[in-house]
């Protein structure tokens, strides 16, 4: 006779957790083992199971399990930016929806005049304000800085005619004089400030601070200037 305790031992010889559907031996049909009984036995394997050292998962820790995956997978994606920095004008881009997007500066355009000045008082501006005030403070706003990155005197000769601020000779490399500031800047602390002022910008318009971003570099850049 098909009994519960029949049930009981099928279960546990086949090692079926759950509900179990066990095949009747003597009429051949399905039979479904009662609820009381699938609790029992769960309880028995899962005793059992714990025993030998075997994880057993109920709802509970289920649900735990559940949580510490949706801890585990919050991750906050970082924002990282393309600057393509050229010698007049810089532009800055960013991913949005799966496309790269040019992100407008603050005062609304999508490129950046790389050009820097310092005020008589100090001040230093950066983008579009900077070359306005050019003409009457030629020699305190620097523009083409990237032409004298990681070049010698010798090397710029040319170009150092072209400008109206003054080149400077140091052991190593270029410096720029800027007489309102009172000391010298390297090109690379110039282009500096562009790139600062194009994450600046990037990151209000995002949304989200910029701490990363992939530089263009031109193909003709040596080793030095790279």
């Amino acid at each position: 006779q098909f009994t519960a305790a029949n049930a009981q031992a099928l279960v546990q010889q086949h090692s079926l957790i759950g509900r179990q559907t066990l095949r009747c031996p003597r009429e051949g049909r399905q039979a479904r083992a009662p609820k009381t009984m699938q609790t029992s036995m769960q309880r028995s394997l899962g005793s059992r199971a714990s025993a030998r050292g075997a994880p057993v998962v109920g709802k509970a820790s289920g649900r735990m399990n559940t949580a510490s995956r949706t801890a585990a997978m919050n991750i906050r994606a970082e924002k990282v930016v393309g600057i393509d920095l050229g010698t007049t004008n810089s532009a800055v881009a960013a991913m949005e929806g799966g496309k790269p997007t040019i992100i407008t500066n603050a005062e609304g355009g999508r490129t950046t005049p790389s050009v820097v000045a310092f005020t008589k008082t100090g001040d230093r501006l950066v983008g579009q304000i900077a070359k306005r005030q050019a003409v009457v403070n030629a020699e305190n706003t620097f523009f083409s800085v990237k032409r004298f990155i990681g070049r010698k005197v010798e090397e710029v000769k040319e170009e150092s005619k072209q400008i109206p601020y003054q080149v400077v000779e140091t052991t190593d490399a270029v410096k720029i004089k800027c007489p309102n500031a009172g000391k010298d800047f390297s090109p690379e602390e110039i282009s500096a400030l562009v790139l600062r002022k194009l994450a600046d910008d990037a990151a209000k318009f995002l949304g989200d601070s910029v701490n990363k971003a992939v530089v263009t570099v031109p193909a003709y850049f040596n080793d030095s200037q790279r």
